[in-house]
């Protein structure tokens, strides 16, 4: 991107345990989820090939053999290579801002399903790990994990579209 020109914000779903491109990943989340590769799934967000996320753009955490939104942040880093973590080599750094402890004190798919979209049918079809939300989704995810982490609500705006 050309300096002086602003890159917009990207929402981002990152969808774990359903396996990604050509690399299955067959074991689900475990509850404890934030003890994954020695709690580095709490740090980056990791993938088989490499992905169109970047710094500056917001992630939400999807534990999907769970059907449960886990955790919400912002992207730190532009994706970089890391080849001792094969298969998923590609990583983003993460500063995760809301999650929970365990998977199942996640926040319900559903809460996805907004804007006209069944985001749980493009889940899965989804095969890199990797769905963009639209900002109304995006809003919506955090709304629920706020709900299921019984956080004090804070105002999360809608980005404008």
């Amino acid at each position: 991107m050309p300096p002086g020109i602003a890159r917009s914000i990207n929402y981002w779903l990152k969808i774990f345990g359903m396996g990604e491109g050509r690399v299955p990943d067959p074991m689900p989340l475990p509850d404890d989820w934030k003890t994954r590769q020695k709690g580095l799934i709490t740090k980056r967000a990791y993938f088989a090939e490499r992905p169109g996320i970047h710094a500056g753009d917001k992630i939400v955490y999807y534990a999907a053999r769970h059907r449960k939104i886990i955790a919400e942040g912002g992207v730190k880093s532009d994706p970089y290579h890391d080849a001792s973590t094969k298969p998923w080599v590609w990583h983003v750094d993460v500063q995760l801002d809301l999650l929970v402890d365990k998977v199942s004190d996640g926040a319900e798919a559903d809460a996805l399903s907004v804007a006209g979209r069944n985001l749980l049918r493009l889940v899965a079809r989804r095969r890199n790990g990797l769905l963009r939300l639209m900002p109304k989704e995006y809003a919506a995810a955090v709304t629920a994990l706020q709900k299921a982490t019984k956080a004090q609500p804070t105002v999360v705006e809608s980005p404008s579209s």
